[in-house]
């Protein structure tokens, strides 16, 4: 998930499904060729846990890494080989006899498939081990990283200080002999995963009668204390403090463990925030408003920022999983009825996945509801990609119609485009998008179940659309006349644009368009105001311009790093962080360097804080275990993003070693759009606090420089 912290293990173990949980892309294909040659050999499914570091990291990965050796065991099952064969048919006495055969010789196979194939691996066999630590996936590579920052840097070291290590490629199940080999001679087993104790469990039963079995630990030590975190991200640097706290139990190790890293003075609370935004122009902007009194609810998708946003008129109350969205008023209407009406936003991807289910069980329920299907023709949560099975508007209402739905209205930006697709559905009505109020109080005047589809395509997408000349570009620039502007802000509360900016001049607050990000959406002009001016942009390519000739920089020796070369990247969701790291490394890999990284995906941080991180060595030996930059880390702290990178979270990756890279110029937070007493970033202030926790600072006013190069 993108938003609940939650872990997978125990549902798929729960399926009945072997579950591999590689720690890198280049396990992922090893673990996933092991996977293939599983379910061929057993019959099972086979479940892989993925986590986010995984999912959004960026990893050097050699072409041969999927070439395994497999070996597929042979298997007799009350004295004949056996095989697997499907059987079709899951009714008596055939499904007694697929149950049977899942937990009889299928679940064997597994156990001596795992047993056959180095998928779970001693990668540290200390003769005379007093710890033994098992862990598996990225946990594996955060413990390395953290005996790492504890001074136990290579297997020499950990050797040294009796420590045996097992990585586990499959985390269910146990394979118990290896588990009893393993756990033999030691006095204690720490158990190091993500969230409950599934692993820990597994290994305690399987050390159990074991003639001097050893201790285990893992979320709680022997006392019963908290240990390895069981909340939030489990990383490296959260596993330093636990690491020291069970080695130090053996005085001759204390002294040898690499001193704690002196706190750094605590850093005051920020007096802004930037959290994420919808996109200028974004159809978002208005089509989540609903009339004073009304009930909100939200679901999955972009719009579900309005639940980060406390902006009046589309606060929500609630929030479903995707497919859900509305359900919850069947069971709040008995409590709620007659005290006001309930407006339900859902996207057209969601919709085309399984929110017209919920639609149906309205429909169902007889429970009165509008549904506001924001129709943005991509799904831009994720890329923009086409919703698979999505309609076309026309038919939408047709398939709407057919199923319950008792009155529809449609409101578009473009209403006349209608004129070329097929009829709606009898009764349907069509708006333009400025009535968007009048209709939503038309269809809370009926009773049941209503739609109101608001047509109007996704920003971010649109303007891809015209850069790749798919769709033409819009000639009327919007510009605002500061002689006249008073500075109201009253154009930033009706639009929520980004691009609707504040401004300070000697006369005060005034308000102007950012011409770079405006998406020609035109909500700004609903302030009719007098000091907004409309023009007509020339057709064709922009002038060519005269640009400054870039300063000479001498060439500079290169060598290839001795060890791990750190860079944190910090700055605003949507303006190329991610492109920038992946610009990084793979310059990097075209050098022939070693590199993983990862970067901050998943839910939409449009205009939001998004950080990258970014890790390079001359090898993939030399590289360091864990593919996030720890505490104090970062070599290079890029600031694309004063106020993103002034956060005390991000500060941390910063240290004495570390030099700041700071663009100097201020981005308005979506509250300074909406609200014009809200105070902005200061600057100075923030590269005050960026430079008291680097070594160096370098700042660059990168917004005017890009201005002066690309107009």
């Amino acid at each position: 998930s993108s938003t609940i912290p939650c872990i997978s293990e125990r549902t798929l173990a729960g399926y009945g499904l072997p579950v591999l949980y590689p720690g890198t892309a280049e396990e992922v294909v090893r673990l996933g060729r092991y996977g293939v040659a599983l379910s061929r050999a057993s019959g099972m499914w086979v479940g892989m846990k993925i986590v986010a570091d995984v999912a959004d990291g960026l990893f050097t990965v050699d072409g041969s890494c999927g070439d395994v050796d497999i070996t597929v065991p042979e298997l007799e099952w009350e004295g004949r080989p056996w095989s697997y064969r499907q059987i079709p048919m899951l009714i008596p006495p055939a499904s007694l006899e697929a149950e049977a055969q899942m937990y009889g010789p299928r679940w064997a196979m597994v156990r001596v498939f795992l047993a056959a194939n180095p998928i779970n691996v001693v990668e540290l066999d200390t003769p005379a081990a007093w710890l033994g630590i098992v862990a598996g996936g990225k946990a594996f590579h955060d413990v390395r990283q953290a005996l790492a920052d504890l001074g136990l840097a290579d297997d020499d070291a950990v050797r040294g200080a009796g420590i045996r290590l097992l990585r586990l490629g499959a985390v269910h199940p146990i394979e118990r002999e290896l588990m009893r080999r393993f756990g033999s001679g030691l006095d204690t087993v720490l158990v190091v995963e993500e969230k409950t104790e599934f692993v820990e469990s597994a290994v305690r039963d399987a050390l159990y009668r074991l003639t001097d079995a050893p201790e285990v630990i893992g979320s709680q030590d022997s006392l019963g204390a908290r240990l390895v975190p069981v909340s939030g991200e489990l990383t490296a640097g959260a596993l330093v403090a636990p690491l020291r706290r069970v080695l130090s139990a053996r005085p001759e190790l204390a002294d040898r463990l690499a001193p704690p890293v002196v706190p750094r003075p605590t850093l005051e609370l920020q007096p802004v925030a930037r959290t994420p935004y919808f996109c200028s122009g974004c159809p978002h902007n208005r089509s989540t408003l609903v009339p004073e009194g009304s009930i909100n609810g939200g679901g999955i998708g972009c719009h579900a920022m309005v639940a980060m946003v406390d902006r009046p008129g589309s606060n929500v109350s609630s929030l479903t999983q995707m497919g859900g969205e509305g359900a919850q008023w069947i069971g709040q209407v008995a409590l709620l009825e007659g005290s006001a009406h309930c407006f339900q936003n859902m996207g057209d991807g969601t919709f085309a996945h399984s929110g017209q289910l919920a639609v149906q069980a309205c429909v169902a329920a007889g429970v009165s509801i509008t549904y506001k299907l924001l129709y943005n023709r991509a799904v831009a949560m994720t890329g923009g990609q086409d919703a698979e099975g999505g309609l076309e508007v026309p038919a939408l209402t047709r398939k709407l119609t057919a199923e319950g739905v008792v009155k529809i209205i449609v409101c578009a930006d473009e209403p006349e485009r209608y004129q070329e697709l097929e009829s709606f559905a009898p009764g349907t009505q069509l708006w333009h998008r400025d009535r968007l109020d009048e209709a939503q109080q038309a269809l809370a005047a009926v009773g049941g179940v209503t739609v109101l589809i608001y047509d109007q395509r996704c920003a971010a997408e649109s303007r891809r659309l015209r850069k790749r000349g798919e769709i033409p570009i819009r000639p009327t620039r919007v510009v605002i006349n500061e002689a006249v502007c008073e500075g109201c802000g009253d154009c930033g509360t009706k639009s929520n644009c980004l691009s609707v900016q504040p401004h300070h001049t000697e006369y005060g607050r005034k308000t102007r368009i950012d011409q770079t990000s405006c998406n020609t959406d035109y909500s700004c002009l609903a302030g009719d105001c007098p000091s907004f001016v409309t023009v007509q942009a020339p057709a064709g390519p922009a002038a060519a311009r005269e640009r400054p000739e870039p300063p000479k920089v001498p060439d500079r020796d290169w060598q290839p790093p001795a060890g791990t070369v750190d860079m944190f990247l910090a700055g605003i969701g949507g303006t190329g962080i991610v492109t920038v790291n992946q610009v990084l490394g793979s310059a990097a890999v075209r050098d022939g360097l070693a590199v993983h990284g990862v970067d901050q995906t998943g839910l939409s941080q449009k205009a939001g804080p998004v950080t990258s991180h970014l890790r390079v060595a001359a090898s993939t030996a030399a590289l360091a275990p864990a593919n996030r930059v720890g505490p104090a880390q970062a070599d290079c702290y890029l600031a694309f993003d004063a106020l993103v990178a002034a956060d005390a979270r991000n500060l941390a990756c910063a240290g004495h070693r570390t030099t700041a890279v700071v663009s100097t110029g201020v981005v308005p937070t979506g509250l300074m759009v909406r609200d014009p007493s809200a105070v902005g970033p200061d600057a100075d202030a923030l590269i005050s606090r960026i430079a008291s926790s680097c070594g160096s600072l370098v700042a660059v006013d990168a917004a005017a420089a890009a201005r002066v190069l690309f107009g």
